[in-house]
Order: structure tokens, then C-alpha cells, then sequence
């Protein structure tokens, strides 16, 4: 199977996975919502708001073992696999127990003045904390496992195990409506309990399935390759932490000077952006492992190539619906939820731009990893994760609204991009007018046009469910058309025919 084909492949497995969930996860935050009312869903976003980001932690520490991973496998070294899986078992377990402490150390202080929590909720809120405390653990250790099968590019368990998940946290929330009791203390506890099934169900099959699974640290140990893991690990880690901190964190400031009602806002686009953040995460995987063979293998253009194609590509599966709710998102919040919380609808556009924007760079980050050289990268993004903090702190104690904490992580977010592309231009050697051109130029111009699309219409209808359907085909005509014949190469346009040619074919093969 050609790289280009098996790219697609995996691609559709990880996006049959998307269709489901993000069907679902909607489904799921209004029962959650309507069930725990804007008060305790507020409390559970700021107490358990590190819930929403392990995901992200899972996926960056993820990274570290799968680089090591498909660099052997490029290498074509299946000793070196067996021990960079040993190697991380073991530093994943460390990294577990130091988490642990983090945050019960963390905990002391934010039940003790930190928090602004109404005074009958505490209780529920610290039994959602420790439940945070334990389902970390759980994702941590799921790590390695996780690696290998991206490694390996065996999306379609992934899917699977993606989509039973999602029915799991459906199941949750329909226990949380019938339930009669603490419904904030139900959900915090049966989500642990989610993350404890992924965990063993990852790890059985892992074991069954690859030979390098199996934990002997005292056969399958070197000190040499411990040193390149763990410090590659170590500033993997500290990029993930500190992002999560600067997440967290702004969860705290926001609940500090505005009270649980502006976090349950920032709950409900958190979960939107986080459902949308999946068509562009399941690209990147697929195309990492590619990329990071590609540059173990020694091929340096082949790795640049498909890294520029997982920029456009990144863009293009997450812009198609980014762009309709950025302009519609009063019509799409209102039909989707039954009380839209204050700020929900211009948090949502901020956020929705901002990823927007650092999604055609994902391409560049994973071929900047392939080549090992992360610390730069790292330093930088630990700095420009934690200061919005002290810059909101400042903002709010002025008298700022709640608006420019997403003004703030916007503008961090330009500094990030320009700094990783500084990075990738020295160490990747990509020229920055081969960037500028095939990703850059033509994307730009996608966004323009689709969105002018959307604004004129929005300008002539009066909003409501007829003018969003309108709408939104006209915007996907409009960014389809533009995609085809602007954005992507002769290369992609061949490959696109041929394999929906292909399809097409079974399909119609078997219905004869």
C-alpha cells in the first residue's frame, strides 16, 4: 500500500470516528448542561477544567514515545522499539506519581482562598477534584500505548475506541438526568471511571498485538537511549504542563474576578472547540508517523513535503466548519442549547479564529519534532503559555471584560507561530517562500472569499434555521470550489479523482 493511500485510509477511519462524536459530544453538553444548570457546570469547568485538556497532555506526551518510536521503525530497528517502550512505561509512571503531588499540593491552596466557589458546593467540588487527580493518573499511564498504536498507524482501533468512549460519557449524561442525588459528584466520579476502561483496553490490546508491548525494563534497557528519551520527554512535558497550566490557570483568573456563570461560557466552547480541534488533530496523526519515518529514513524532502500537506490539509478539515460557526454562532448556539450562557457567542468566535490560524503550523511542529530538536520550541512556548496569565490578572484587576483573555491568547498565539517557523526554517531547512506559497497564499484566500460569502448573506436574511442552511451551502460552495482549484496541488487533485473513482466503484459493484 502506497504512503499516499494508507494516509487516506487511516484519515477516514479517524474521521468516521469524528462524524460520530461530534454527533454525540453536542448531544452530551446540552444533557449536562440542562442536567447540572450554568451554576454547577460552572463549578465542574473550573474544578475539573483540567478534564477537557488531558486529552491534549495524553496527545503530547504521546508524541515523544511515537517519534522515538516510528524513527526506529525508519531505521528499520525493532531492538531499539522494545526499549523505548520499556523506557517510557517507566517515565510515565514517574510522571504520574509527580502529577499527583502537583496536585494535591495545588489543591491545598485552591480550596483555601483561591477558588471562587459558592459555599454549599465545596464539598462536591473537592470530590470532582479528586476524581481529576485520578483519572490523570489513568491517562498518563494509557501514553506508551497510545504511541505504539499511532506508531504503528492502526487508526481503525483508535476509531473504535474513540467512539465507544464518546457512547460512555452519552451514557454518563443520561445517568446524570434520572440520577436524584448530587448530580456534580455522579459526573465527576463516572468520567474517572471512563478514563480507567481506555487505559485497560488499550493495554490488553496492545499487548496481544505488538511484540515490542511487553514491560521487562531489566532485559530491554539502554542509558544511552534513556538520555535522548527522557530529555526529549522532559521538554515535551514541559510544553504540555505549561500549556495546561496557562489553560487552567485562565480558568482561575476568570473565576476570580467573574464567578462560576462566565466559566460555564468558557465550558460550553471548550467543548465545541475541542469536538472541532479533532478534524484537524486526526490529520496530524495520521500524517506524523509518515513524516517521522520519512525524516528517519533520511529522506529530508519527503518529510517537508508531507508536512506542508498536513498544513493545508489541517486548515481545510477544520476551516469547512470553523468558518459557518464563526459567522452563524448565535443561530447554531441558540438551536443547540436551550440557555445560551452571557459570552458564549463572542468567546466561541474568538477561540474558533485563534485555532483557526494555528492550525495551518501543525504540519511544521511535527516535522520540528521528527527532527528531535524541541527544546527552543518548548522554552518558547512555556514563556508564551503562562503569561497571559499575569497579563489577564492585570487586564481584569483594571476592569477589563472577560473578552480579552481570548484577545490575549490570540495574540500569543501569532507570537508562537512566528517563532516555530524561525525554528523550522533552521533546523527543518524549509525555505520560508516554499511556506509562504503553498500554504499561506492560498489559504488566505479561501478564508477571504468563504467568509465575504457568509457576511453578505447574513447582511440580507433575518437570522434563524433557513438562513443557516443557506448559508452554510453557499459558504461550502463557495470554499469547496476555491479548495480545488486554488489550494490543492495537481498531486492531490490526481490522487482525490482517482480515489473517489475507487469508491465510487465498490460502491456501485456491489449494489450490481
Amino acid at each position: 500500500m502506497s504512503t499516499g493511500t494508507r494516509v487516506i485510509k487511516n484519515t477516514g477511519y479517524l474521521y468516521a470516528k469524528v462524524a460520530v462524536n461530534f454527533l454525540i459530544s453536542l448531544w452530551t453538553t446540552r444533557l449536562i448542561l440542562a442536567s447540572l444548570g450554568e451554576s454547577d457546570f460552572g463549578v465542574y469547568n473550573v474544578v475539573g477544567g483540567a478534564l477537557a485538556m488531558l486529552g491534549f497532555l495524553n496527545s503530547t506526551l504521546s508524541n515523544a514515545t511515537q517519534r522515538f518510536i516510528s524513527y526506529s521503525q525508519g531505521e528499520g530497528d525493532m531492538g531499539n522499539e522494545r526499549t523505548i517502550f520499556n523506557i517510557s512505561v517507566v517515565l510515565h509512571l514517574v510522571v504520574a506519581a509527580l502529577t499527583v503531588v502537583v496536585y494535591v499540593i495545588g489543591g491545598f491552596f485552591f480550596f483555601n482562598g483561591v477558588l471562587n466557589i459558592p459555599p454549599d458546593r465545596l464539598f462536591a467540588a473537592k470530590v470532582v477534584y479528586g476524581a481529576l487527580i485520578v483519572s490523570t493518573v489513568f491517562t498518563v499511564m494509557t501514553v506508551p500505548y497510545d504511541a505504539v498504536i499511532t506508531a504503528h498507524e492502526n487508526m481503525l482501533y483508535y476509531a473504535i475506541i474513540g467512539i465507544v468512549e464518546s457512547l460512555l460519557k452519552l451514557f454518563v449524561a443520561f445517568m446524570c438526568v434520572k440520577f436524584g442525588g448530587d448530580k456534580l459528584i455522579l459526573y465527576g466520579i463516572l468520567m474517572s471511571c471512563i478514563s480507567l476502561f481506555s487505559m485497560t483496553v488499550m493495554r490488553i490490546y496492545c499487548r496481544r498485538k505488538y511484540d515490542e508491548c511487553h514491560f521487562r525494563p531489566h532485559k530491554y534497557w539502554d542509558g544511552a537511549i534513556v538520555k535522548k528519551v527522557v530529555s526529549y520527554t522532559g521538554w515535551n512535558f514541559l510544553g504540555a504542563t505549561s500549556s495546561l497550566v496557562g489553560h487552567y490557570g485562565q480558568s482561575i483568573v476568570v473565576n476570580h474576578f467573574f464567578g462560576v456563570v462566565v466559566n460555564a461560557a468558557q465550558g460550553v466552547v471548550g467543548q465545541f472547540q475541542g469536538q472541532l480541534m479533532v478534524f484537524t488533530n486526526n490529520m496530524t496523526r495520521s500524517l506524523r508517523p509518515v513524516i517521522v519515518k520519512s525524516e528517519g529514513a533520511g529522506n529530508r524532502s519527503e518529510a517537508q513535503k508531507w508536512s506542508i500537506a498536513c498544513c493545508r490539509f489541517s486548515f481545510i478539515l477544520l476551516a469547512w466548519l470553523a468558518i459557518p460557526v464563526i459567522i452563524e454562532a448565535p443561530v447554531i448556539m441558540g438551536l443547540w442549547l436551550k440557555d445560551v450562557p452571557e459570552w458564549t457567542v463572542v468567546f466561541l468566535r474568538l477561540s474558533l479564529i485563534t485555532i483557526l490560524m494555528e492550525s495551518c503550523f501543525y504540519g511544521l511542529i511535527t516535522a520540528l519534532e521528527a527532527t528531535g530538536h524541541i527544546k527552543g520550541k518548548n522554552i518558547q512556548n512555556t514563556i508564551l503559555n503562562l503569561a497571559p496569565l499575569f497579563i489577564e490578572w492585570a487586564l481584569f484587576k483594571g476592569g477589563a471584560s472577560p473578552v480579552w483573555m481570548y484577545i490575549t491568547l490570540f495574540v500569543m498565539s501569532i507570537f508562537k507561530q512566528v517563532l516555530l517557523l524561525r525554528l523550522v526554517h533552521r533546523w527543518c531547512t524549509l525555505p520560508y517562500g516554499l511556506y509562504l506559497r503553498s500554504v499561506v497564499m492560498p489559504i488566505s484566500a479561501l478564508t477571504v472569499l468563504t467568509s465575504l460569502t457568509g457576511i453578505f448573506v447574513a447582511q440580507f436574511f433575518d437570522a434563524g434555521f433557513v438562513r443557516l442552511v443557506m448559508n452554510c451551502a453557499l459558504m461550502w460552495g463557495v470554499f469547496f470550489s476555491v479548495s480545488w482549484l486554488f489550494v490543492m496541488t495537481d498531486d492531490e487533485r490526481k490522487f482525490t479523482r482517482d480515489l473517489l473513482k475507487r469508491l465510487l466503484g465498490q460502491i456501485f459493484n456491489r449494489q450490481s
